[in-house]
């Protein structure tokens, strides 16, 4: 199990740096403390895509690599669909276009939308994750090692 939590928890890096921890917190199994570059106060479609992309990268990781899922990327894949929920629904960046669900009576084709943007980073992921396999083992061996990686580790392993 602990090589199945070291990789689910190190795909991230990849897509994001972050901090990297496998030590288990609570019913969680070791966790991924993403910090920003910077500092905004803003959030912009593109980055929005990025962060469900990340949310979603420990799903990826592990379809990809044990040809199974669990429930340890339950919380990721919450806050990727909210994140697509509320641009779908509340800040007009999808094909919808600018309308917010007080207005747009269409649930289905909102459920559609953000099924759309959720499916498309976890291709995207997925697409990370295969180009960055080795570095993605490596980053794991790391893990199972230290149980923590911080940014300057992952950035000398990047």
């Amino acid at each position: 199990m602990d090589f199945l939590l070291s990789a689910e928890e190190k795909n991230s890096p990849i897509i994001k740096k972050l901090k990297q921890q496998i030590i288990p917190r609570g019913n969680a199994g070791g966790y991924n403390l993403m910090m920003p570059e910077k500092e905004t106060l803003f959030s912009s479609k593109n980055r929005m895509l990025v962060q469900i992309t990340t949310f979603l990268g420990g799903r990826a990781a592990e379809e990809l690599m044990f040809n199974d899922i669990s429930d340890e990327t339950y919380s990721d894949f919450k806050y990727a669909t909210k994140i697509a929920a509320q641009m779908a629904t509340k800040l007009g960046m999808s094909d919808l276009g600018p309308v917010q669900d007080s207005v747009f009576s269409d649930k289905q084709a909102v459920d559609v939308e953000i099924k759309k943007i959720v499916n498309e980073s976890l291709e995207k992921a997925r697409q990370i994750i295969v180009e960055n396999k080795s570095l993605l083992e490596q980053i794991a061996h790391e893990l199972l090692k230290k149980e923590t990686i911080n940014k300057e580790g992952l950035e000398n392993l990047l």
